[in-house]
């Protein structure tokens, strides 16, 4: 067993907008030690894969037992994240989180993963899904043309979000969605 902790990166990768999930697969020792440690998909970034390495390095592990309870010696997929909104990032959290902060982030994120994958920036997903679980519109669950549609509309407000945050870098992200509270609930909650 692993505890979600934070990872810090250096400052030039922040100002850069650097952000994501990497995830490695850790051997667990019987006495919780890290035996070996291998990249299993990479965030995008040198800076963030490298700190999560080194955070990983000197972690302690609930190792896995056998059945007769005793601790076994096991192996792990585990994710480490860097988000400057994510609370659990040193010095991060949307209470402080700033229009030009988001700007950055998104465009790292959509640059460093156009075309490679499916990776959906958590922030835009996370507008996007609360807005259609909080609007249901009495669409019908099996009606995928009209959920499809739904989305897009939300899709296209988030659009608006980015740009109205890249006309104002200095704004407050909470204060520019419509329900921030709820808004904040979904994202600190994954």
């Amino acid at each position: 067993m692993f505890q979600k902790v934070g990872i810090d990166i250096p400052q030039w990768a922040k100002d850069a907008g650097h952000n994501g999930s990497v995830y490695y697969i850790v051997s667990v020792t019987v006495d919780g030690h890290a035996s070996d440690i291998k990249l299993s998909e990479s965030s995008g970034s040198s800076a963030i894969d490298e700190s999560a390495l080194d955070r990983l390095k000197s972690a302690r592990f609930l190792p896995a037992t056998d059945s007769a309870g005793k601790p076994a010696a096991g192996s792990a997929r585990i994710r480490l994240e860097y988000h400057q909104w994510d609370d659990e990032s040193p010095g991060g959290g949307l209470d402080d989180y700033r229009c030009g902060q988001l700007t950055r982030e998104y465009n790292w994120f959509a640059q460093t993963h156009h075309g490679k994958n499916r990776r959906i920036f958590p922030l835009q997903n996370y507008y996007v899904g609360w807005e259609m679980l909080k609007n249901r519109e009495d669409i019908p669950l099996r009606d995928r043309p009209a959920i499809e549609a739904q989305r897009k509309k939300y899709e296209k407000r988030w659009q608006d979000v980015l740009e109205d945050c890249r006309k104002t870098p200095d704004r407050l992200l909470l204060d520019r969605v419509e329900d921030p509270k709820g808004f904040r609930g979904l994202a600190e909650s994954f």
